[in-house]
């Protein structure tokens, strides 16, 4: 994805320079190599975290996370009123870890409403498990858009 978006918004920039007459071909086909130079270290950071993601759903983090979380908020003894607050430290953990915020809510999404099957807790577990999932997300050094907006800058 990251390849075909890269190569459209060139074609487009290309178009738009063109059309303004701001820069010369020359001059635009001299900046191409320049900009492929300063996305490198980002590509390859990118490249690692996948990998590192890929390994850890090989190994099965996912089905472990989901047994584990299952079966602990099924027979535990912690009071109603945290576990969205519980719910938010698994779903920041386990999105940290694993560097999506997708995956996280794939996993813990049913758990929620296996635990909650209506009501207003439902609601709020949910918001917890996406808030936690989409703040992990965001501090993983393996993270895709932690990698990707910090190389922009």
């Amino acid at each position: 994805g990251l390849v075909l978006g890269g190569s459209v918004a060139l074609v487009f920039t290309f178009i738009y320079f063109m059309l303004r007459d701001t820069l010369s071909f020359r001059e635009f086909t001299e900046c191409i190599p320049e900009g492929f130079k300063s996305m490198i270290a980002p590509i390859l950071i990118l490249t690692m975290a996948w990998t590192l993601s890929g390994m850890t759903n090989l190994l099965g983090a996912k089905v472990y996370v989901a047994d584990l979380v299952s079966s602990s908020a099924s027979s535990s003894n912690i009071p109603i009123a945290i576990l969205p607050a519980v719910t938010f430290l698994i779903a920041a953990g386990l999105s940290f870890s694993m560097g999506t915020s997708w995956g996280t809510f794939s996993i813990l999404i049913p758990i929620v409403i296996g635990v909650f099957p209506s009501g207003q807790m439902m609601v709020i577990s949910i918001a917890s498990c996406l808030a936690g999932a989409v703040c992990g997300d965001h501090c993983s050094p393996i993270s895709d858009t932690t990698i990707m907006a910090s190389a922009v800058l």
